[in-house]
């Protein structure tokens, strides 16, 4: 197929909780491409073949929280795709009193990325926050306030889906690569400890937030 390149974006990025893969309803973390027309797909560009086409997670419009969306599958797929056991998922929140038909809350997590403050740095470390999807090795990092609603079961959540979990992360050093090194030696004895398979290629960047002491 054919695009313009007048009519296209190409060499995008994404780190998760933005996409799905309209094949699998799969979260996407990786290189995509946009066209004109609000069409996404993966890869870099359309030369970059064979690419996908994606689905953007939609807002919710009744809530103003950034941190959070619900399950807004455009087109194929629904919620039932998310977990291999979603019947004992929706047996569990039926006994738990849970109004699993109400779409207010029915909620996702949604990738935030953190932006350490002063304090932080000066302390050379922060908490970054994720979770993983229940039964597959998906990631997406989130705020507190999300973390804290899965660890605690909120009813607001979907969270017998996704695995909260929080990882520290070094900001100072004397060089980027003594950090980077740093954190990747965490997140791998994180993913290695808890058997969470791929998530030291969740971070693209070890190095990231990075500031010399």
């Amino acid at each position: 197929m054919y695009f313009p390149q007048s009519q296209i974006k190409t060499n995008l990025s994404t780190n998760g909780g933005e996409f799905v893969t309209l094949s699998t309803n799969e979260n996407y973390i990786g290189s995509y491409w946009s066209t004109s027309s609000g069409k996404y797909y993966t890869k870099k560009n359309p030369q970059d073949t064979p690419y996908e086409e994606l689905i953007k997670f939609a807002p919710l419009p009744l809530n103003n929280d950034s941190s959070v969306s619900i399950l807004g599958i455009q087109s194929r797929g629904s919620i039932e795709n998310l977990n291999p056991n979603y019947e004992e998922v929706l047996a569990y929140d039926l006994a738990r009193g849970v109004d699993v038909n109400n779409p207010e809350i029915r909620l996702i997590p949604q990738y935030f990325l953190p932006s350490p403050s002063e304090k932080e740095y000066s302390l050379g470390a922060f908490t970054r926050y994720l979770c993983k999807r229940t039964n597959q090795n998906i990631y997406i990092e989130i705020n507190k306030d999300t973390f804290n609603g899965l660890k605690d079961a909120s009813s607001e959540y979907l969270f017998s889906l996704y695995e909260p979990f929080k990882i520290t992360w070094t900001l100072t050093g004397d060089t980027a690569s003594e950090v980077s090194k740093i954190n990747f030696d965490v997140v791998s004895q994180y993913e290695k400890q808890n058997k969470f398979k791929g998530l030291v290629k969740y971070f693209k960047n070890y190095s990231q937030f990075y500031k010399p002491s």
